[in-house]
């Protein structure tokens, strides 16, 4: 290339720079740069989604008019952050849009964009409902949860028993007894009682990942009229109330129930009650007998009210037990 021409290019270089120069100066414009961040992803139903544009070189004059597409502004219209409120929005994206103004009229890329998305509530599973029926039904259908509980170990088991207090009492006590049996851990239990007016006590079991909220007791409906009373039955003969032996089903005790044996006793002033131990020895069974007396002194009976008394088995004969004797 000759000198001549570049000269040429020299003097066209600085004519296109003082063209440029003259541009800027004349209209004065700086443009801004919008940096618009959303929430770190991703965030819970419920929680607000926050965005905040920054704006590069603003000195107060920056105007912002902002829009989502899903959700809706609950805080910060006209301002450089807002809160979308996300009730009700699992498992779906977000995305604000802020446009500002305030600047020159021949700026461009005014407008900027973000996105998070929301995910889905993490919810307890209904693993069964039951109206309890007998104790082998209760423990099988607890076999099965604890089954599932263990296939999840971050997962809490919650057990809801609807019913009366007295069948709710009776239905935890016959399940956290079998719960030992079974060597499982309390700890991942959650009992919750709800109520109820049936015949028989209702049972759920729930399974609640980390996360979701628990279950709530739903409510009962009472009913619309009041029974009529049960024909009272004259009871002139000592019966069986309750028992429970080491011959049957581990954790079925279903009909021994020492605070219905002695709410029954204290309705009956004139009756008295009968315990009678089958154990394999007098050591076995001062231990048993110490057991039920601190049980019926609980339970506000007094001890003059009872007999107890003592029924040798032979070891291995599975016949160690209790019987509740009601005598009119």
């Amino acid at each position: 290339m000759t000198l001549k021409n570049i000269s040429v290019c020299v003097l066209i270089f600085n004519l296109l720079a003082l063209s440029i120069l003259s541009q800027t100066t004349k209209s004065g414009c700086i443009c801004p740069v919008i940096n618009l961040t959303a929430p770190p992803a991703p965030i819970k139903s419920g929680a607000a989604a926050i965005f905040t544009a920054q704006i590069n070189g603003d000195k107060g004059q920056t105007i912002y008019n902002w829009s989502v597409s899903s959700g809706a502004i609950i805080e910060g219209q006209g301002t450089p952050t807002i809160k979308v409120d996300t009730n009700n929005l699992e498992d779906t994206a977000i995305t604000a849009t802020v446009t500002i103004g305030g600047w020159c009229p021949t700026c461009e890329n005014t407008t900027a964009s973000a996105s998070v998305v929301v995910e889905a509530n993490v919810k307890p599973v209904l693993i069964d409902k039951f109206e309890r029926a007998n104790c082998e039904d209760v423990l099988a259908r607890m076999d099965n949860f604890m089954t599932q509980l263990q296939n999840d170990p971050s997962a809490t088991g919650y057990i809801i028993i609807y019913g009366k207090p007295r069948q709710i009492a009776f239905v935890e006590r016959e399940t956290r007894n079998w719960i030992k049996i079974r060597n499982f851990d309390p700890s991942r239990l959650v009992f919750i009682r709800g109520s109820g007016t049936g015949e028989k006590a209702e049972i759920e079991l729930w399974l609640v990942p980390p996360g979701a909220n628990p279950p709530e007791p739903s409510p009962q409906s009472e009913p619309e009229e009041t029974a009529e009373p049960e024909e009272k039955v004259e009871i002139t003969k000592p019966y069986i109330f309750g028992s429970k032996f080491a011959d049957g089903i581990e954790g079925c005790n279903s009909d021994y129930d020492i605070e219905l044996y002695a709410e029954t006793l204290k309705a009956n002033p004139k009756s008295r009650g009968n315990v009678v131990i089958y154990e394999t020895s007098q050591n076995n069974f001062r231990k048993a007998e110490k057991d039920v007396l601190v049980e019926l002194k609980g339970s506000g009976i007094a001890r003059k009210k009872i007999k107890i008394f003592y029924a040798k088995v032979k070891p291995n004969q599975l016949r160690e037990g209790i019987e509740l004797w009601f005598l009119p």
